[in-house]
């Protein structure tokens, strides 16, 4: 199935690199508009990660509105963004997530890909919005790919997330999501990775897991980003150092020698 969306994202991209190469040279000289949006509607979050502060400024009273956030969509800067994500804190905290992800869809002309990150831990409210989206984004041709975080193999996953029970309720969303997937062919689904101190050791463990669970993995290295994170004050806690950094590169070499090219 990932080989699958790959192929069909990598032909809608191929129609576009013509434009995108003029537009590289052109944004040299002068700005354009963006492609690319990755849109945090909260930063509410039902989990505590280890490797991330966003859950600390969470306020739902900051949020933007649904009537702000159609009113932001209706600006002209947005009008070539081909690639949207959207995330947070977590997305699917928000009661009105089906309806923002119905404006972004609508509001985008250019839209080829639409993701989204969640942390899974809510199935009863996640299955529900996400079976939603995949729906409208089917109706509307427009490629969907979102991912579960998994931190760890069971315990190791509770422990990063600091949430109790916190692989169990994942797992129920995946396996939910999945079943899912042989309905609607359109969408890409799989889960994501935060490689870092705490749960380097158990890396090999989680590839082994995905692959036994036949689900599309992505792997990122630990990042350290106010912007995105809110989380720079603990790059001194967590930042792999001497041995454990040489371990983190020697791994994602691997993924990259011997996983497919097609592969997250």
């Amino acid at each position: 199935m990932a080989q699958v969306y790959a192929l069909k994202y990598l032909a809608k991209a191929a129609v576009s690199a013509p434009r995108d190469l003029v537009n590289s040279f052109v944004a040299r000289v002068k700005p354009i508009h963006p492609t690319v949006l990755i849109y945090h509607c909260t930063f509410v979050c039902d989990a505590r990660c280890e490797m991330c502060s966003n859950w600390t400024r969470g306020d739902r009273k900051t949020d933007m509105t649904l009537a702000e956030i159609e009113q932001a969509f209706d600006s002209p800067l947005w009008k070539n963004i081909e690639n949207a994500n959207v995330s947070g804190g977590e997305p699917t905290t928000r009661n009105d997530l089906v309806d923002i992800c119905r404006i972004m869809l609508d509001k985008l002309p250019r839209l080829r890909k639409f993701g989204l990150n969640t942390t899974g831990l809510t199935p009863h409210r996640a299955i529900p919005m996400l079976t939603k989206i995949v729906e409208m984004c089917e109706e509307r041709g427009v490629i969907f790919s979102f991912r579960v975080s998994i931190d760890g193999v069971g315990e190791m996953h509770n422990q990063v997330r600091k949430v109790k029970k916190g692989f169990e309720k994942a797992s129920q969303t995946i396996r939910a999501m999945q079943e899912l997937q042989k309905k609607h062919k359109r969408f890409n689904f799989g889960v994501s990775t935060t490689i870092f101190h705490m749960n380097l050791d158990d890396a090999e463990n989680i590839l082994a897991w995905a692959k036994s669970e036949k689900l599309d993995i992505v792997f990122n290295m630990v990042r350290f980003t106010d912007a995105m994170l809110g989380n720079s004050e603990l790059e001194v806690k967590w930042k792999p150092m001497g041995p454990e950094e040489e371990r983190m590169r020697e791994f994602f070499l691997d993924r990259v020698r011997m996983d497919p090219l097609l592969d997250g």
